[in-house]
């Protein structure tokens, strides 16, 4: 019966261009293999090699967000298991590459989030640009008890992607909404 399910797995993640994908607990160490994986499969890709940098970083910026957020404190009571682990999709059309993650998150903190997601997504170019650099100089939190990161890691997709950041909320419960996060790059 597993095989069967992973061989329908495999084709279904070819036909929809996934070519890695995680889920689980991250760490950095997880994250550095993940990214070492990328920058192969990317550099040998020649129709896309142009775009690798943008795939990695966006690619950074979401695992690294998950990492850091799920590590926090909010979370640290909470216990392991499908509260304490992320996704990370990486797949590719005949134009663009697209980076999809995906984490549980407090539901006060997916609010706060999505107003960031939509305020960044209503900038052009040049404001991404000066948003960025002006929150390079700040150093303020972002949501309640994290660093800050999320805002610049934000900011550093929207800049490196090709459309505005995608952004699903599916309510797990009365507390927890898992958020999903789509790039284009």
């Amino acid at each position: 019966m597993l095989n069967e399910s992973l061989t329908d797995l495999k084709s279904r993640l070819d036909q929809d261009g996934i070519v890695l994908t995680f889920t689980g607990p991250f760490s950095q160490e997880v994250i550095e293999v993940l990214g070492d994986a990328i920058k192969k499969h990317i550099n040998s890709d020649e129709n896309i090699k142009k775009n690798t940098l943008n795939v990695f970083s966006v690619f950074i910026e979401q695992t690294q967000n998950i990492n850091s957020y799920l590590s926090s404190q909010k979370f640290a009571q909470e216990g392991l298991g499908f509260l304490g682990s992320g996704l990370v999709i990486i797949g590719k059309t005949s134009e663009n590459y697209f980076v999809y993650s995906g984490n549980m998150v407090v539901k006060e903190d997916a609010v706060a989030l999505m107003s960031m997601i939509e305020e960044i997504n209503g900038l052009d170019r040049e404001q991404l640009k000066a948003a960025y650099k002006s929150q390079m100089k700040k150093e303020r939190l972002i949501l309640e008890g994290s660093s800050g990161g999320a805002g610049l890691g934000l900011l550093e997709m929207a800049r490196k992607s090709s459309a505005p950041i995608e952004y699903t909320l599916i309510n797990r419960n009365e507390r927890f909404d898992y958020i999903i996060l789509k790039v284009i790059v």
